[in-house]
């Protein structure tokens, strides 16, 4: 009896511990993932693509594609705000995802949440041109036809600042600035597939 009435006592201290004790709530993963199979004009990916996400002001958040079997699959992390690196913005509640596979924007968005799991299969034609630029200097595949710069730029007239391109034939970069004289520029020509650097005042979409 006497051990009994220990045995109760001790429950009875345990109980009050444990009502004054705040056990805390497992925290909150500050991440929304997105993951999936990436295709261009439905065909497999080549690995190592380079998909990219961002939302309004936050990103870009990129990775590179890897085979898995005959598909070609990603997987991206975007950060909350609160945990975003120093130099990138992160993402808060019901903010709209967009996606890039190398460069060219994808016509599918997603809204960000934290903690959820998106699967998202991304695809791209090789016919769409439209290019998501952000502020500064982005390394552009232009997918526009062969033409002059002031005639490729038409649609970001406002926001490019300069063109750059490593020639390797004549070991030597060439370049096209609008604000600049017509004779300091060497490069005459922008063509297709062929890698640029561009620099640009504000985020924005090029189309060629």
């Amino acid at each position: 009896m006497r051990n009994c009435m220990k045995l109760l006592g001790l429950i009875a201290i345990l109980a009050a511990v444990l009502a004054t004790t705040s056990i805390p709530a497992a925290a909150d993963s500050p991440y929304c993932y997105f993951s999936g199979m990436v295709t261009i004009d439905g065909t497999p990916a080549p690995e190592g693509t380079i998909v990219a996400a961002w939302v309004d002001g936050a990103g870009p958040f990129s990775t590179t594609t890897r085979k898995h079997g005959e598909q070609t699959c990603y997987s991206l992390a975007i950060p909350a705000d609160k945990c975003a690196p120093s130099d990138k913005v992160g993402a808060v509640r019901g903010d709209e995802v967009q996606f890039s596979i190398n460069d060219v924007i994808v016509d599918k968005t997603a809204r960000w949440r934290i903690e959820a799991h998106y699967g998202i299969n991304l695809n791209v034609g090789s016919d769409n041109t439209n290019t998501q630029l952000f502020a500064g200097w982005n390394k552009v595949n232009y997918r526009g036809p062969d033409q002059s710069p002031i005639d490729a730029v038409a649609s970001i007239a406002d926001s490019i600042q300069a063109i750059w391109q490593y020639n390797n034939e004549i070991q030597q970069w060439q370049i096209w600035v609008p604000t600049i004289p017509g004779w300091v520029n060497n490069l005459s020509d922008l063509e297709q597939t062929q890698i640029y650097y561009v620099k640009v005042s504000e985020d924005c979409i090029w189309s060629t």
